[in-house]
């Protein structure tokens, strides 16, 4: 399996925020980005079976750059998928 060369790690919390910390450089100027969907997708799933309202839930993917620590996007699920 061809490992992702821009990220680095993936922290998470109760599957309703992610921080994925790549390299911001070599992100920006590659398509790895498409990878916030199967994040965003695989959260809310997992929130909708544990219970969680359709109306209220959420997950928030946020962007950090390794090297300065900067948060440089955020992506909140599903609003997300109403901007495609």
């Amino acid at each position: 399996m061809k490992k992702a060369k821009t990220m680095v790690r993936l922290p998470y919390n109760s599957f309703s925020k992610f921080t994925v910390i790549v390299d911001k450089e070599s992100y920006e100027n590659s398509m790895d980005g498409f990878a916030t969907i199967t994040l965003g997708m695989s959260g809310m799933i997992y929130q909708i079976y544990d219970g969680a309202d359709p109306e209220k839930y959420s997950v928030t993917i946020s962007m950090k750059d390794e090297a300065s620590g900067e948060v440089f996007d955020e992506i909140v699920y599903p609003d997300a998928l109403d901007e495609q």
